[in-house]
């Protein structure tokens, strides 16, 4: 009986953790988007790139660059190939003689400055005088540059979703000490929120695999042929703050939000602890949904199957 309860209070703050995270991730969604962040982290990855302020300008003001931007904003996402062909014809520029050789970049990398020139010619003499393995040299520099930076995204995301994070959990007073509390004495309350729970974890095919981190952050997506694709693929997509039904929504509505009658009551015991527990929920919902979704799977695949009986001993 303590195991299935257990269990049911578990499935019960891991879904009240799944949906606060959605709110959060789109909180903090709409923040990076306001704040290009994307493209300042690329544009950041670019200067590191290359290293020198006027080749960045020419790079960024060539037209295959200018394609991928919308309006004036810097793009926030650039393909290999395209940075290889716009960063080869900035060095040097193709004319209506034909295509450049290896020679011809060879000769027009000497004349840029110190930082990018060594990786250039370092590539330009592995290439030899074949133009494609020079391409295929720079687009695996700029892949390795790209991963990086997707993980300079990263962290800067986690710092601002534990920020997002830990204001919505003081907004809604979503206290995980409280939450734990309420759903072990309050079996109406549980069995609503497992209920929601398992409907929401229907939506998906049970988890095989640890969420991909650039969906539980939102990095920006690295070129070339290092893809994600197969490990998103093994993960289920947790649902989007707008797919949550009436139903789920209000099973968790009883377990956040302000009370008068707690506020004029409280001590400073009482609000140590409440901080404490709102802390504790914040550095949850910093974890990210897919974190939340993958766990609630399993927790609710574990409740369903139950606990195997013993096998009866020979001779009894």
């Amino acid at each position: 009986m303590f195991g299935s309860q257990a269990i049911e209070v578990a499935i019960g703050l891991v879904f009240v953790y799944l949906v606060l995270s959605l709110v959060c991730s789109a909180i903090k969604e709409g923040l990076a988007g306001a704040l290009g962040m994307r493209a300042r982290t690329l544009e950041e990855g670019m200067r590191n790139l290359l290293g020198h302020p006027e080749t960045v300008q020419s790079f960024y003001d060539h037209p295959l660059v200018q394609g991928l931007m919308r309006g004036q904003s810097r793009p926030s996402y650039i393909p290999a190939r395209t940075f290889v062909l716009a960063l080869l014809d900035v060095i040097a520029p193709a004319d209506a003689a034909g295509l450049k050789t290896v020679d011809d970049v060879r000769k027009a990398v000497a004349s840029l400055p110190e930082r990018i020139r060594r990786p250039l010619l370092i590539y330009t003499n592995d290439a030899g005088a074949d133009l494609e393995k020079l391409r295929q040299h720079l687009e695996d520099w700029f892949n390795n540059s790209m991963e990086r930076v997707s993980g300079w995204y990263k962290r800067r995301a986690q710092v601002i979703l534990l920020v997002v994070a830990l204001l919505v959990a003081a907004a809604s007073n979503t206290d995980t000490l409280s939450i734990v509390n309420t759903l072990w004495n309050n079996a109406t309350v549980r069995a609503a929120l497992v209920q929601a729970a398992q409907e929401t974890a229907k939506s998906a095919a049970p988890s095989t695999g640890a969420p991909a981190p650039t969906t539980a952050t939102g990095a920006p997506p690295t070129t070339g042929t290092r893809s994600t694709d197969q490990t998103a693929a093994a993960t289920p997509a947790p649902p989007s703050p707008n797919t949550l039904t009436a139903a789920e929504l209000s099973a968790v509505q009883p377990l956040i939000g302000w009370s008068r009658v707690w506020l004029r009551g409280a001590d400073s015991r009482s609000w140590v602890k409440k901080i404490l527990g709102i802390v504790l929920t914040g550095v949850a919902l910093s974890l990210g949904a897919p974190f939340w979704f993958d766990l609630l799977n399993k927790l609710v695949s574990l409740r369903s199957s139950g606990v195997k009986p013993e096998k009866k001993k020979k001779g009894t």
